[in-house]
């Protein structure tokens, strides 16, 4: 009888399942913006009305500004998270989890304790993405929507990478999740990801705050994603310096050509 032939099971795949993935898959982490059984904070729904002290998120539709404890993000000035139905008034979060987070730009009449985080101009939510290949494309995406007790509207912008790729401010919807998509160049793993919010001071009171949900990144964008566009290296100086030299050459342009025609008619 002719026995079978063993035939070797290539090293590279066994290597690949020893390392328990053959395929290193891009995610954001916690891009749902879970928390943890509690947390302390300067300012937030807490035992006794709002104040410094520690948020149970188990009892349901709390919120807290700058909480230490929210795995993969970090929180500064007027950002914090907010579960649903809290007073903060957004809708559910668009994908079915339980809190989402916020972006707050305040400054006026209302009374509030000496350091209140809300105060602090501008309001940024940091966390990371994994996964990446430098030099590949990728895209960020994430829900935002506007809160409708704001004065005014609180655009945000979006800076990917420790070279800053930075996206143009966006003002979401008034009303609903609106979903986003930004398309990035990776420069290393893991990759910085920072929402930025910041509203000048335009009147005496302004109380301007935009919700942030369900951050990851994609291969490809969603259908129906909004897509926000890159800032060109120099940002917005640019732009408003051609502008100038528009509007001075412009003028000097059609004066040297009617000055040529009164000339050629003379």
């Amino acid at each position: 009888m002719r026995m079978a032939q063993f035939k070797p099971f290539p090293l590279f795949l066994l290597m690949m399942l020893a390392s328990g993935a053959a395929v290193s898959a891009q995610s954001v982490t916690n891009g749902s913006f879970n928390t943890p059984a509690s947390s302390p904070v300067t300012w937030g729904s807490v035992a006794g009305g709002p104040g410094a002290g520690t948020v149970n998120w188990t009892q349901g539709a709390q919120y807290a500004y700058d909480p230490t404890n929210i795995l993969g993000w970090s929180f500064n000035g007027g950002a914090g998270i907010q579960q649903n139905g809290s007073a903060w008034g957004f809708s559910n979060d668009p994908l079915g989890a339980s809190q989402t987070a916020f972006l707050q730009n305040y400054d006026g009449s209302i009374p509030v304790p000496t350091g209140n985080p809300a105060t602090v101009n501008p309001s940024t939510v940091t966390g990371s993405a994994t996964g990446l290949t430098a030099g590949v494309n990728y895209y960020l995406t994430f829900y935002m929507e506007q809160r409708n007790s704001s004065y005014g509207t609180n655009p945000v912008t979006v800076v990917i990478g420790i070279n800053g790729q930075t996206y143009e401010a966006t003002t979401p919807a008034s009303t609903g999740w609106t979903p986003y998509s930004v398309e990035f160049t990776a420069t290393g793993d893991p990759e910085q990801l920072m929402f930025e919010a910041f509203a000048p001071q335009t009147t005496s009171f302004y109380d301007n705050d935009t919700g942030l949900a369900e951050v990851a990144v994609a291969s490809a964008s969603p259908v129906g994603a909004i897509p926000i566009a890159r800032v060109p290296e120099g940002g917005a100086a640019w732009l408003y310096l051609l502008l100038a030299l528009a509007g001075c050459f412009v003028p000097m342009f059609f004066a040297f050509r009617n000055s040529r025609e009164d000339y050629a008619s003379a």
